[in-house]
């Protein structure tokens, strides 16, 4: 496996969005704070200042307060052009260097890139300039360059862009669209239950921590423009958390339309009312399972643990509750480029590395979903996780397969229930 880009160590930070699915999260979490416009830089602009960009971003610095903001924050990574908004006073409390809320334990938590490894996140970044100055001739020629890199880990200032990139929001954009949605006077009752759902949101991140602030302002508006765009699919739990890992890369506008392009062309009927993609892949999960980790298919199967108790969270929200959160990032970096098939590699990555676990430690089905639900800290080593997700060799093919097979069965257990329904009639 390539060596991936270095990024700074994950601290002891929390989502803290276990309410959500109402559950207690304690998994370490972090996101990059800084969102770096690079679509009208060439890379000779670039390079007369890299150097300084990639130390605001991955250089450790001694704690102190966070200027630009009355807020008496502290930092223990220096964010790079921090913007905050305005917020009343509230006590100080130390940020790691996403931007969440630490416990003062982590309050000394830096990390210092070496020559070697700054070189190779600034070699990075200027490749990965290069390919999306002309994304459309890059994508077919140079996909397994893009594959590769991917799995190393896009750089944090090239990432929002990139993410667009290859979900193809560009061809799916609507001028004028977005901002009449935001303006539009409908409010439809799905409205309330998106109200209900804003503040459990990542209320441990400095963006979305403060009631109505612009965080959630944010959160609000992309959320409900969505609403009234897909009015039969409308809003679903789950959205939140990647609408909101979305604005913390980039502004309201681009992360509607990188939504669209999560809902619509990767996890399409994920979110619909009764879940019929996700109820799907979770029979073709276990399929998966059968044939690639036998022995936890077995474990799991005589527990009576269905994938779909665990898969719910983890592929509803993007492993955005499950996983700490620098490997959050390297998912999703996986994600964009391989699809569906990523979800599952990681799912079988988490119950590969840690089934001797599982096996000593979990003797009963609440056991083995609490556990798989509140993934160890230890899965802050993206490496380590990718290294076993890569392993398992899972090919389009193999997920036609699985998939086909499960909607033949679910359509005839739906003709065998509905035949009873029927003669009870």
């Amino acid at each position: 496996m390539q060596s991936s880009m270095p990024t700074p160590p994950h601290t002891n930070g929390s989502n803290g969005s276990a309410s959500l699915f109402q559950l207690d999260q304690n998994s370490s979490h972090a996101l990059d704070t800084e969102y770096h416009e690079h679509k009208n830089v060439s890379v000779d602009q670039l390079s007369s200042h890299l150097d300084q960009s990639v130390s605001e971003i991955v250089d450790g610095s001694p704690v102190s307060e966070a200027s630009g903001s009355s807020v008496g924050y502290q930092v223990t990574d220096q964010p790079a052009r921090m913007s905050l908004p305005p917020v009343p006073t509230v006590p100080k409390r130390l940020l790691d260097q996403y931007g969440f809320f630490l416990d003062t334990d982590d309050a000394n938590s830096s990390y210092i890139l070496n020559a070697h490894e700054k070189k190779q996140y600034m070699d990075l970044e200027v490749e990965w300039l290069h390919l999306l100055e002309n994304w459309d001739v890059s994508s077919r020629k140079k996909h397994s360059r893009i594959k590769k890199i991917c799995r190393m880990g896009i750089p944090d200032s090239i990432r929002g862009n990139a993410w667009s990139a290859m979900a193809g929001v560009e061809k799916l954009r609507k001028p004028g669209l977005f901002e009449s949605l935001v303006n539009s006077q409908d409010s439809p009752v799905i409205f309330e239950t998106i109200e209900r759902d804003i503040h459990r949101c990542y209320p441990n991140h400095m963006m979305f921590s403060q009631k109505n602030e612009e965080g959630q302002q944010n959160l609000r508006i992309v959320l409900r423009a969505y609403a009234l765009y897909n009015s039969e699919l409308g809003y679903c739990q789950g959205m939140g958390m990647i609408v909101g890992l979305l604005l913390m890369r980039m502004e309201p506008e681009d992360a509607f339309w990188l939504l669209v392009a999560i809902l619509e062309n990767y996890i399409q009927g994920y979110h619909s009312v009764n879940l019929y993609q996700l109820r799907l892949d979770a029979s073709a999960f276990e399929l998966a399972m059968q044939k690639y980790l036998k022995p936890v298919a077995k474990y799991m199967s005589k527990l009576d643990v269905s994938p779909l108790t665990y898969m719910t969270q983890w592929f509803l929200t993007l492993y955005t509750m499950a996983l700490p959160w620098r490997t959050v990032l390297r998912v999703w970096d996986m994600f964009f480029c391989d699809g569906p098939k990523a979800l599952f590699r990681v799912g079988m990555g988490i119950l590969s590395a840690k089934k001797s676990y599982l096996f000593k430690n979990c003797p009963t089905s609440s056991d083995a979903i609490g556990f798989l639900l509140q993934v160890p800290k230890e899965f802050d080593d993206a490496d380590a996780l990718l290294k076993v997700c890569l392993k398992i060799k899972i090919k389009h093919d193999d997920m036609n397969k699985f998939r086909e097979r499960t909607k033949k069965l679910h359509a005839s257990l739906d003709e065998k229930l509905n035949k009873v329904s029927q003669e009870k009639g």
